[in-house]
């Protein structure tokens, strides 16, 4: 298995989009059966170390400056996170990105047993830290995620780079 070749990777992305994924996602089924259920989806003899390998070179980094942005806004007011994740990615990335260390709680979506933009996922985060929606401020880069947030009415902003557009957002709503 080449972890690196772009057929693997275009697989990968597609993948994505798999229902089978989904399930993942909202922690309906475990790793073992995700991961059985991939390599037989990708025409692959199933061996679990190197399907997780595999899985996991598909996580990129989330930016080590975030953990300098959350520390400031730490100062100011409660910063969760909120993301699509299964349990492999979940152990993989918080071991290597020191940002979740930073933020109050990270809430994924295979523990909440909900993904985005599922409108249950948003109602048991604010539920959760006990909010109503238009207290709370929700930045994601997909707009199905927006929309569905706004629907409940979380104030929610689309964006494509973090480290500018968050600080840039914040100063406009005067948080900062």
């Amino acid at each position: 298995l080449n972890l690196s070749d772009p057929v693997f990777q275009q697989t990968l992305i597609d993948i994505q989009a798999w229902s089978g994924n989904h399930q993942y996602e909202r922690g309906e089924i475990s790793s073992e059966e995700f991961l059985a259920s991939l390599a037989k989806r990708m025409g692959l003899s199933y061996d679990f170390d190197v399907m997780k390998a595999g899985w996991n070179s598909f996580v990129g980094d989330v930016y080590p400056e975030m953990a300098n942005l959350v520390r400031e806004l730490k100062k100011i007011t409660k910063v969760y996170t909120l993301s699509n994740i299964n349990e492999l990615h979940f152990e993989h990335i918080t071991l290597r990105n020191p940002v979740f260390e930073e933020v109050h709680s990270f809430f994924a979506s295979h523990l909440m047993g909900a993904r985005k933009p599922e409108t249950r996922i948003y109602e048991k985060l604010l539920n959760e830290i006990s909010c109503r929606p238009h207290e709370a401020l929700f930045f994601d880069d997909n707009r199905d995620n927006i929309v569905e947030a706004k629907r409940i009415g979380i104030v929610a902003h689309q964006i494509s780079s973090p480290l500018t557009e968050i600080p840039k957002i914040l100063k406009e709503l005067k948080i900062i």
